[in-house]
């Protein structure tokens, strides 16, 4: 299992329990983990800012708020935005398309 399947999975865990039936808000061709528009957040909470107090975590806890994003899938760790950051951005966006897809988490 890769480092962005394991993340990916974790996050579509934390969908399931607290927003039921969010795959219907989810347009798969224009998903992009790098648009806050149109990442997963973005699309299910309406926005990335919403999707962010779903985890009941305040702006003014930004560390933890990266750290926490990104351990869930929905954004980059600090490492690799500092790395490629389009590759990976392509590379987790991918990995949510591909689970979305084969229905991870639906029971």
């Amino acid at each position: 299992m890769s480092n962005f399947e394991a993340r990916v999975l974790k996050g579509i865990r934390f969908l399931d329990s607290n927003k039921p039936g969010w795959r219907d808000s989810i347009e798969i061709e224009m998903l992009d983990l790098s648009d806050i528009s149109e990442c997963v957040l973005g699309q299910v909470f309406g926005s990335y800012e919403e999707g962010v107090y779903s985890f009941g975590i305040s702006s003014a806890q930004v560390d933890d708020f990266l750290e926490v994003q990104s351990s869930y899938g929905f954004d980059l760790t600090h490492d690799e935005l500092a790395d490629d950051c389009v590759k990976h951005y392509e590379s987790l966006t991918q990995e949510w398309v591909k689970q979305i897809c084969q229905g991870a988490g639906n029971s």
